[in-house]
């Protein structure tokens, strides 16, 4: 989707279209920013909503070294997004990887909405539908925040400026998560090992040691057949 709004932010800036086109073009990005937004509160695991900011916190460390994940209001301090609304904020998706307390990893998904990736300003002034995040957008009107589009040339050449700047956040979180996936699926190997090790030490103690017994059990028979033997000659 954000190749597509480039090229169209490519188009909008030549300058054989006059602003009539222009506003055509605008619809198009409008709908498509749209898109973004709606897909961050479609895309869900086990009904939890993962691309909305409900899991965006940064964490944090106290000074004696407890973890503590960073509150709403830290994270709009932070990143400038507040939470749609009617999310529930979280802070941090928590994986449990271990048999103890403690023994967690935890994931910070950024939101990837328009806001979050810094395009807002590529709407035109009545281009938000209604929807998850549409609060936000109504809160940016009344600060005055200029909403520019690509409704002229030289609004179009700055679009694409910021395009490539969303396109480089995407490609970060992209690379984040790809390393989480490839971290847990190490995760994923040490957990099996450790159960495995477990399990031998178990067995290790509650079962039979079938070698040991053998030999004590060939040992008990050689003593029999040499007792046996001895009683044999004295009688």
């Amino acid at each position: 989707i954000l190749q597509r709004i480039r090229e169209l932010a490519v188009q909008a800036s030549n300058g054989a279209y006059t602003n009539s086109d222009r506003v055509l073009i605008q619809t198009e990005v409008d709908q498509l920013l749209n898109e973004i937004n709606r897909m961050q509160t479609s895309i869900e695991f086990n009904r939890l909503k993962l691309l909305d900011g409900t899991y965006s916190s940064r964490s944090r460390f106290n000074a004696d070294g407890t973890y503590q994940d960073a509150g709403p209001q830290d994270v709009s301090a932070m990143t400038g997004i507040q939470l749609p609304s009617g999310s529930t904020y979280i802070g941090s998706l928590v994986f449990h990887v271990g048999a103890s307390e403690g023994q967690v990893l935890r994931v910070n998904i950024s939101t990837l909405s328009v806001q979050g990736m810094g395009l807002t300003s590529l709407f035109s002034s009545t281009g938000v539908v209604s929807g998850y995040f549409q609060n936000q957008f109504n809160a940016l009107v009344k600060q005055g925040k200029a909403f520019n589009g690509v409704l002229s040339s030289v609004k179009a050449e700055s679009a694409i400026g910021i395009i490539d700047s969303a396109l480089n956040v995407l490609a970060a979180q992209r690379s984040k998560l790809g390393a989480v996936q490839n971290r847990l699926d190490h995760t994923f190997n040490y957990v099996g090992i450790a159960a495995e090790n477990l399990q031998a030490a178990e067995s290790r103690i509650r079962d039979t040691d079938m070698a040991a017994e053998i030999i004590e059990f060939t040992k008990a028979q050689v003593l029999v057949q040499a007792s046996q033997a001895m009683l044999a000659q004295a009688n």
